[in-house]
């Protein structure tokens, strides 16, 4: 881990492997000075990221201490983008990423279940696939799905995608200057009991940003995840609370 000071004197605190120094930071960025412009513009691209027709994810991404303040940055994985391929694929009856879909919707449907219980449609869409997946294993020539019932699959799996977030904090939560990461709820909920549980096991902060679609309006929560704790940091306008 790297343990360089913060360059900003008023940040003038070690990055150790503790998350409380982080999330300090996250609370100043975020609640005590005040959103500024440059926070409330990177919020606003994230949220129309989110809020695009033709997104079906949570958008996700982390959180830096650069340029003296907050930045955050989106991060689209590859393991996503892996899958997204496989489901284009799949929609077109090609059908040689199914062992991929079928592994990821098993990954997504455990995580979630051992967080929130067990859910049926979740477990019909896992076993739909892992079942397409070893019929088509075993006679490639076997597996018949028309059109209509190849767009009904897809459709249930963006579902299940719209429930299981990945950042790939591997990549950078040894980079100076990592302060945790995000995710967006787009129906406007607080986090849920994934998220706390996730962070109950890890000194390692993550914000929660609750929006629906109307936001401008309605307004958006920012909530702070550590150590099992979950704080509101903001709720309201998006708009800089700086002149």
């Amino acid at each position: 881990m790297n343990t360089k000071k913060l360059s900003n004197p008023f940040f003038n605190i070690y990055m150790s492997s503790k998350g409380y120094y982080r999330a300090e930071v996250l609370r100043v960025c975020l609640r005590d000075a005040g959103l500024n412009g440059s926070v409330t513009r990177q919020i606003g691209n994230i949220l129309q990221e989110q809020f695009k027709p033709e997104n079906y994810r949570e958008i996700g991404g982390v959180a830096y201490f650069r340029n003296n303040w907050l930045e955050l940055e989106m991060v689209y994985p590859q393991k996503i983008q892996e899958v997204e391929r496989s489901l284009d694929k799949f929609s077109h009856g090609d059908y040689s990423g199914l062992e991929e879909l079928s592994l990821f919707a098993s990954e997504a449907v455990d995580f979630h279940q051992e967080h929130h219980g067990k859910n049926i449609l979740l477990n019909a869409i896992k076993f739909s696939f892992k079942a397409a997946y070893k019929k088509h294993r075993d006679d490639s020539q076997d597996l018949l799905l028309s059109e209509s019932e190849r767009r009904s699959w897809v459709d249930r799996y963006k579902e299940l995608m719209s429930h299981y977030t990945i950042v790939p904090l591997h990549e950078h939560i040894d980079q100076y200057g990592f302060l945790g990461w995000f995710h967006i709820h787009p129906s406007g909920s607080g986090p849920s009991p994934a998220d706390i549980n996730f962070s109950s096991e890890r000194d390692l902060p993550a914000l929660v940003f609750s929006a629906l679609p109307t936001y401008q309006k309605t307004g958006i929560g920012i909530h702070l995840l550590h150590l099992g704790k979950s704080e509101l940091l903001y709720q309201g306008l998006l708009q800089s609370q700086k002149q």
